[in-house]
């Protein structure tokens, strides 16, 4: 996978499952393994409700507020960039605000700022995020949210037009072509 040598085994020793619950996603990799043990100990070092973001064993932002959501906004703002798939990790447990607009702003960071104009002058290509590949991220995010009991009936709706969008023959266009989908939904004619 991305960053890893595949000639070389990684090793966790011990039972990860004492450390913390996975709730969804891919088989954890090397580097996820390195991140998450680099999010473990420094979220250790707060006593304070604490929220953190990691990503190639480095802190993207880390901040302590009144409560995790405010303490997750703030670690956002430090760099959301570098943020986007980055591991989070908090010092308290997260209710299910606090993990709605965590999820969804992890999908729907800053990087997707500019996409108004793209979708309102239909331009998809070359794509910023496939189609593709929004699909898998947004089925994972349902997935651990129903894992955890949460209801994420927008996420579903959202899973709905990628998989419009797939099956109309943008795969390979960036996600944003759902717009598409929306368009020939209203009979509004589309390129």
């Amino acid at each position: 996978r991305y960053g890893e040598n595949p000639h070389q085994k990684g090793i966790f020793k011990g039972d990860i499952d004492d450390v913390f619950e996975k709730v969804n996603g891919k088989e954890l990799s090397y580097n996820n393994l390195l991140d998450i043990d680099s999010a473990i100990r420094l979220i250790a070092e707060f006593n304070d409700t604490t929220f953190a973001i990691i990503k190639h064993n480095n802190a993207c932002g880390i901040a302590s507020s009144s409560d995790v959501l405010a303490s997750y906004q703030l670690a956002l703002e430090a760099d959301p960039l570098s943020a986007f798939g980055g591991v989070l990790v908090t010092n308290k447990k997260i209710d299910y605000k606090s993990y709605t607009a965590a999820s969804f702003n992890e999908i729907f960071n800053n990087k997707y700022k500019y996409y108004g104009s793209n979708v309102v002058n239909d331009i998809h290509s070359p794509p910023n995020f496939r189609t593709e590949l929004g699909l898998k991220d947004i089925t994972q995010m349902i997935d651990s949210a129903a894992n955890l009991g949460v209801p994420m009936p927008l996420g579903e709706l959202l899973q709905g037009q990628i998989s419009q969008t797939i099956d109309a023959g943008d795969r390979d266009l960036d996600w944003s072509a759902m717009a598409r989908v929306a368009a020939r939904a209203a009979g509004l004619e589309v390129k």
